[in-house]
């Protein structure tokens, strides 16, 4: 198959997703994607360019998430990118498709996923914070790093209880705190509302509440 040049949009992705150009040096990349050939006609993300279609696979295995299904995957980024072409968005996207995918391991053996919840003022001022012109600004000075340490006490005591660090809070907060937390508890997962669907039933076992006052 012809190599594609930069910029050119991707109308046939039908080889093993291991012999794109890559993307980043991550080795589970090749890994996890070894062997997946994609795919059907009707599934191809004409939209989108190969390099792009790498960062997104990125960006699901940087948070745990499976790239296996490689064909479902291509499929909900064709229907995707009728509305969007940010990648971000996409993403999530792709993320609500495969929802039983990123949950299941999160599961207890009845089907129960125990997880953290913010506390609904908080999550309301940080939903109205990002929403601004201003972004990250919005937040008081040192909010995040006090956030971030609550958040990391709150994953750590599910943890030493042996549950999983779950966090499950709103589709639009979902990246940004995935984001923040990344790195400071191993194997945390930060999942949406509409990502927990599969669960028989959602137990909150811890809430997070974080005074969005400035530091005096």
């Amino acid at each position: 198959m012809a190599r594609v040049a930069p910029g050119q949009r991707v109308q046939h992705v039908e080889q093993p997703l291991a012999r794109l150009p890559a993307a980043h040096s991550d080795a589970q990349v090749a890994r996890e994607a070894h062997g997946g050939a994609v795919a059907h006609e009707d599934a191809r993300p004409q939209q989108l360019t190969l390099g792009q279609v790498q960062r997104i696979l990125a960006s699901l295995l940087k948070e745990g998430v499976p790239i296996r299904n490689l064909q479902t995957i291509l499929e909900a980024l064709a229907d995707g990118c009728a509305e969007t072409k940010d990648l971000q968005k996409l993403t999530e996207h792709v993320r609500n498709r495969i929802a039983r995918t990123i949950v299941e391991p999160h599961l207890d053996q009845g089907g129960v996923l125990h997880a953290a919840f913010l506390d609904p003022d908080l999550e309301r001022s940080l939903a109205e914070a990002l929403a601004g012109n201003e972004g990250l600004a919005n937040l008081p000075q040192g909010f995040l790093g006090r956030f971030v340490d609550r958040t990391a006490e709150a994953l750590a005591a599910m943890a030493r209880a042996g549950r999983d660090p779950v966090l499950v809070t709103r589709a639009t907060l979902r990246p940004f705190l995935a984001e923040a937390i990344a790195g400071v508890i191993p194997n945390a997962a930060v999942l949406s509302y509409q990502e927990t669907g599969p669960a028989k039933k959602v137990e909150s076992v811890q809430r997070i509440a974080v005074s969005t006052a400035a530091a005096g």
